[in-house]
């Protein structure tokens, strides 16, 4: 499959995942979800594009932003690796925790 057709059906793509995917801008606004995140949260996509990540209250992001250090999120300053196999909580649209296992990772274009 070539370039051109991947990018057009990459929603698609993204949506076969099992796993939940959450893609966060670098304000911290929701841009997009996927399908199983949404049946994972009950949260519709048009309930949370658009809205601050921090709707979901994970809990190690709770954590990491008492620490404080600058950024509104560690994961993106300069130095900060990704996050591998971290395990966390967060609120689901009824109030209830999901336990997760989050893998994050900061993707840069070629100006960084």
């Amino acid at each position: 499959m070539d370039r051109l057709n991947i990018n057009r059906h990459w929603k698609r793509i993204v949506n076969t995942m099992n796993d939940g995917l959450i893609l966060i801008g670098p304000d911290g606004t929701i841009v997009m979800v996927n399908a199983a995140f949404e049946q994972l949260t009950g949260y519709r996509a048009e309930e949370v594009v658009g809205k601050p990540c921090t709707t979901l209250k994970c809990d190690a992001c709770e954590k990491a932003l008492e620490c404080g250090g600058g950024e509104w999120c560690s994961l993106f300053s300069r130095d900060h690796e990704d996050i591998k196999r971290c395990r966390c909580m967060i609120m689901k649209k009824d109030g209830g925790w999901l336990p997760a296992v989050k893998n994050a990772s900061v993707l840069r274009d070629d100006d960084g």
